[in-house]
């Protein structure tokens, strides 16, 4: 071969295989990359499935308040009730005192032998 066509060869053959360890190179970092891609991502999923399980928590919590509120709602209402009913009967046996106690005149039953 000749120089000239040797030399062009050889320096064709440098850029070839320049390009080759570039390629390469390039393909170690993507790979890299896309690795270190792949754990965040793995994190972030894992990340999520926590964070889910909290939220489920929280809302089956929420629920089970909820539930007291509404139990404790019920019996405010049934005291209510019932609070009412104890007032209307004590008025009621006051009344039913008070007038027991003017029949009997102030007297102890034995007033009627006085005279």
């Amino acid at each position: 071969m000749d120089k000239e066509v040797r030399h062009t060869y050889d320096e064709i053959m440098a850029l070839i295989h320049a390009g080759a360890v570039r390629a390469s190179e390039m393909d170690r970092r993507w790979n890299e990359r896309h690795e270190k891609a792949m754990a965040r991502m793995d994190r972030a999923e894992a990340r999520m499935d926590r964070a889910e399980a909290r939220m489920d928590r929280f809302e089956r919590k929420l629920e089970a308040i909820g539930k007291l509120v509404q139990a404790g709602m019920k019996m405010l209402a049934q005291n209510q009730v019932e609070a009412r009913e104890a007032r209307r009967e004590t008025q009621e046996l006051k009344k039913s005192l008070k007038a027991f106690l003017q029949s009997r005149n102030g007297h102890n039953g034995n007033g009627h032998r006085r005279r």
